[in-house]
């Protein structure tokens, strides 16, 4: 897996691209919790390179979710494929976490 992130404005944007599964969770986890510790609250999280999510990685996106509520923040996802989006609406994590359908999207849902 990997991550990349940058900043627009006051919203972090990061990518995860690869598989999101219990062996490279983790990771994500330890970035985002770092950009929270360190006052980021607004994220867009481009996931067009994300081939594969798995059960734990849906918990590190929740988990992050439930932060940035605390916040006031929020997260926005796009760029999900077929079988990401597929895992999100079985789950129901589809009214939980946003998605888009493309970064601008996201950026205008987070700054209106």
């Amino acid at each position: 897996m990997e991550i990349g992130a940058t900043k627009y404005g006051d919203v972090l944007l990061f990518s995860v691209s690869g598989r999101l599964d219990v062996q490279s969770y983790a990771e994500l986890e330890k970035h985002l919790n770092s950009w929270i510790n360190s006052g980021e609250k607004w994220f867009v999280g481009d996931f067009t390179g994300l081939e594969f999510i798995s059960s734990i990685g849906l918990r590190v996106l929740l988990s992050t979710v439930k932060k940035l509520a605390q916040m006031q923040g929020r997260l926005v996802l796009h760029g999900l494929n077929s079988t990401v989006n597929d895992v999100f609406v079985s789950t129901g994590l589809v009214g939980v976490i946003t998605i888009t359908d493309s970064q601008q999207s996201a950026l205008a849902v987070l700054t209106g």
